[in-house]
């Protein structure tokens, strides 16, 4: 809902008209057009600062939805599974979780000696990112807020970390799983091109896993469904920024645990930066979505909304009386 905007004297210059905008590139063709609708609905719905909050959010239930992780693992006996989480978030965030920050070891031991009861009270704080997730979506698609009941909120959004947590850690684990099991292929030695055929195949791998994941969040957490093909512009869109920020965590938190300015914040810092440019580029691939949603209703709507001029001269013909049409056709004999 918007506010009304206050008594007082207006001290801004004048809004500059969004319609006006996409008028003056639309002769430009299609994708000048279709650049103005992303922008101006990514700016209008504030999504870098929608980011920001997600961000946060993300940051303080990441270590809750861990050690839920570890719980569940050690509920079905995966504990194979459970030592490779540990390596790999070990891997990913150098400082933060490791010998010199959280122990891995520890968030595990947490989450084995969980009760149900305990793991289901992790879950539940963990739905305040997904919350925020749905809530700036909605914003983005222009949508109403959620009008569902807290109680029916809340295990909606429970259900959907679910769903979605578990993806996350596989797309963290892929690169590593994948290249192990590559690197046994009979054909496959410790040659250049070998070893671009591994770590292609793990890209590839990761990049298909996140593109889903956007997927399912642009189409179940905004309130609107776009139609399919939006949705994958901006899931393709979301799934390349996401997998390459993904490959530049490692490098980059342990870039800023190396200045010794930070001092003991800057893994966390570098951590929630890196959070911030995902979600920002969750956001972006949404407004994609939204404006190639919004671009092809106006194509479809254009012939309709505009019938060329023969239609309309046929139209005006259709709905003259018999008798005039008769008379032209005796003009026309004599």
């Amino acid at each position: 809902m918007s506010m009304e905007a206050i008594p007082g004297l207006v001290i801004d210059p004048e809004p500059k008209d969004p319609d006006a905008l996409v008028r003056k590139v639309a002769d430009k063709g299609a994708a000048p057009r279709l650049g103005i609708r992303v922008f101006l609905r990514f700016g209008a719905a504030k999504a870098s600062l929608l980011a920001a909050g997600t961000a946060y959010y993300v940051f303080l239930a990441m270590f809750a939805v861990i050690a839920l992780a570890f719980g569940v693992l050690a509920l079905v006996g995966a504990d194979q599974f459970s030592a490779s989480l540990t390596e790999e978030l070990s891997n990913a965030f150098p400082g933060l979780v490791g010998d010199d920050g959280i122990d891995a070891d520890q968030l595990r031991s947490i989450g084995q000696a969980s009760s149900l009861v305990g793991l289901l009270l992790m879950l539940y704080s963990s739905t305040g990112a997904m919350a925020a997730v749905s809530s700036s979506l909605h914003q983005i698609y222009g949508a109403p807020n959620d009008p569902r009941n807290f109680v029916v909120a809340k295990l909606r959004l429970a259900l959907w970390v679910v769903i979605i947590a578990p993806l996350i850690l596989v797309s963290l684990m892929l690169a590593t799983a994948v290249s192990g099991v590559v690197q046994q292929l009979p054909f496959l030695d410790d040659s250049v091109p070998a070893q671009v055929v591994v770590t292609l195949s793990s890209l590839l791998i990761s990049l298909l896993v996140d593109t889903f994941i956007v997927y399912l969040m642009l189409g179940h957490l905004g309130g609107i469904r776009p139609e399919r093909g939006p949705r994958f512009a901006g899931a393709i869109l979301g799934g390349v920024g996401i997998s390459a920020l993904k490959y530049l965590l490692a490098f980059i938190v342990g870039w800023s645990v190396s200045k010794p300015e930070y001092g003991a914040f800057a893994a966390p810092i570098a951590v929630l930066l890196l959070l911030y440019l995902q979600v920002l580029v969750l956001y972006l691939s949404a407004a994609t979505a939204a404006g190639v949603a919004t671009d092809s209703a106006v194509d479809n709507a254009a012939p309709e909304s505009s019938p060329p001029e023969d239609s309309e001269s046929a139209h005006r013909e259709q709905q003259r009386p018999e008798r005039d049409r008769q008379t032209d056709v005796i003009e026309q004999n004599d």
